[in-house]
């Protein structure tokens, strides 16, 4: 794990930016710029990425001590504004989610630990990377948990769906269940759920409460089912109001 340098003044950044002593967000922003590039080969893994994405904003929506981003920079070295790394996502518990997003990245000094759990999706020009350089950097990090996807067929990484966790400092692959079919799943301690793929398209499985998390289209249909529920039950309203008016009158 990266063990967060100790200063007695403020420190300086590669490009002779001054650093903070304390956590100010506005100041680690303008010394450790966001990360703005987009996420590789977008157009075609958008829609992995919200199923990656939304059922567990959505699960940790009331907390706001937990970070649940993607494709946002760690900066995993104090006094060093090279030294940074972007997850296609990341989940950190224990920590202050608004001044995290205030700051624009995650800076492990100011926060305090890394993130429990990363994953990256695979794709052409990235995947290499996922599977060595960033492999190795998460683990000296200290990241317990790392997953990688790679919709639909697996055809960078050679498999669809795998999960590692960090045990003395090294990498070790977890259990994972596979079929029927191309259905693959493991769990991951760190959120207490089961990453499966099922019919193309990654889902969370709480084994504690038997049951799938809403992905982001489950979401949205249960909303509009609330809302026609709530349209039907104002218009009774009305119409039993207009009863009893016609009632008094008479």
């Amino acid at each position: 794990m990266v063990t967060p340098t100790t200063t007695s003044a403020a420190p300086t950044t590669t490009n002779g930016a001054t650093l903070p002593l304390e956590y100010d967000p506005a100041r680690l922003y303008d010394a450790y710029p966001p990360n703005e590039e987009p996420m590789a080969d977008i157009a075609r893994l958008l829609y992995h990425f919200l199923d990656m994405m939304w059922p567990l904003i959505e699960l940790f929506r009331k907390r706001p001590d937990v970070f649940v981003n993607g494709n946002v920079f760690i900066y995993y070295l104090d006094g060093d504004d090279v030294k940074a790394i972007a997850p296609d996502l990341m989940v950190s518990f224990d920590v202050d989610e608004e001044r995290i997003m205030e700051s624009g990245s995650y800076h492990m000094w100011a926060v305090g630990k890394p993130p429990e759990l990363v994953m990256e999706i695979g794709s052409k020009s990235t995947y290499n990377r996922d599977l060595t350089e960033k492999r190795d950097v998460y683990a000296k990090m200290g990241i317990p948990e790392y997953w990688l996807l790679d919709p639909p067929d697996g055809s960078n990484y050679n498999f669809i769906l795998k999960g590692l966790r960090l045990v003395n400092g090294e990498y070790v692959e977890i259990p994972m269940v596979e079929g029927p079919g191309d259905a693959i799943r493991g769990h991951s301690e760190v959120l207490g759920l089961d990453l499966c793929w099922e019919n193309g398209t990654l889902r969370f499985y709480d084994p504690a409460a038997g049951e799938y998390l809403k992905n982001q289209q489950e979401t949205i249909a249960a909303c509009e089912e609330a809302e026609a529920a709530l349209a039907d039950a104002q218009a009774e309203v009305r119409r039993l109001r207009a009863q009893l008016a016609d009632r008094n009158q008479a």
